[in-house]
């Protein structure tokens, strides 16, 4: 039990873009060529908007129950979070704007955005897995980068997709998700993510 939620926290998806950026930056890809001053504000803005802040504002936005006009069950709370990560994930790619020149930054960045407005969308009728769509985006633009050269991350692309299988079988564990919900929303983040950077 304890494993399962240690899994399920360190792969949260507000953690994702933080891990995941950090593993182009100091793997064997192009965007290892920044210096370490640009590697550790990328890596700054990340931690501060994507993940330190949503879950500050969650919690605020939950004190005070603004939201009330959600449901109060697992696609309301899924809906509150996508929404908070949404405005936080616009502020840290305001932050990072001159990065978005880099290509594969940039098809990361609105392939995100484009995942988080997905998963919005089918959150209204079905609870998909949030955990496994971000960290099957996170696999996606790991597999686009091996495909097109930009890097070298087969170890990091192994290492995701077992990262993945645990955390799939830690949310069913858990019953947080069943086995649709963690392969479907494996399957939207890969596929939405890889085509995105990849076409």
């Amino acid at each position: 039990m304890q494993a399962a939620r240690f899994f399920s926290a360190v792969f949260h998806p507000f953690c994702i873009p933080l891990i995941g950026m950090s593993c182009l930056l100091y793997g064997h890809t192009m965007l290892a060529l920044f210096s370490t001053v640009s590697k550790l504000y990328v890596l700054w803005v990340l931690a501060a908007l994507t993940l330190i802040m949503p879950f500050a504002l969650l919690r605020a936005l939950r004190w005070t129950g603004i939201f009330r006009w959600l449901p109060d069950d697992e696609r309301g709370r899924q809906a509150l979070m996508m929404l908070v990560f949404l405005v936080c994930y616009l502020g840290a790619g305001g932050m990072l704007w001159h990065f978005l020149a880099v290509d594969m930054i940039r098809r990361i960045f609105f392939g995100g955005i484009m995942l988080l407005a997905i998963g919005f969308g089918v959150n209204k009728y079905w609870p998909v897995g949030l955990h496994l769509m971000a960290i099957g985006a996170m696999t996606g633009f790991l597999f686009s980068t091996q495909v097109t050269r930009f890097g070298e991350v087969t170890g990091l692309l192994l290492v995701t997709i077992a990262a993945a299988g645990v955390l799939g079988s830690a949310r069913i564990y858990l019953g947080r998700n069943d086995l649709a919900q963690v392969g479907i929303g494996f399957g939207i983040g890969f596929w939405l993510m890889f085509l995105f950077t990849f076409l």
